[in-house]
């Protein structure tokens, strides 16, 4: 019996050095993914800080939807914030003038629509 104790314990032997050499892969290549992942979201980070407008509105479009909020809003409001004040001043006066503009157009639209109404009423 005790041949059969010393041979189940040499067997296991190579069976936990196995064990051991996976898992000191799994842990070489976890070490190695985080090192990776950490080089890229650097990268990126530096890229975000570099780059304009747009794309900063877009990287803060991705971080609100991987935290679960409206990436429209988050770029929006990134895109004005990284906008000059040229750009800024600009689209406020477009904005303006849209709505200023826009009744008189909707009045030009169905005055042309009563002015064809009544002429094919008249000649109908």
């Amino acid at each position: 019996m005790s041949e059969n104790a010393a041979l189940s314990t040499e067997q296991q032997a190579p069976g936990a050095l196995v064990r051991e050499l996976l898992q000191a892969g799994i842990a070489g290549l976890a070490s190695k993914a985080s090192r990776v992942v950490d080089d890229l979201s650097d990268k990126l980070e530096s890229a975000a800080e570099d780059a304009g407008p747009m794309a900063q509105a877009g990287m803060a479009a991705v971080e609100a939807k991987s935290a679960g909020r409206s990436p429209v809003w988050a770029a929006l409001k990134a895109g004005w914030s990284a906008a000059s004040t040229e750009v800024r001043i600009a689209t406020t006066l477009v904005l303006l003038l849209m709505i200023v503009l826009a009744p008189l157009a909707l009045l030009g639209l169905l005055l042309t629509l009563l002015i064809l109404w009544i002429r094919e009423a008249v000649s109908g």
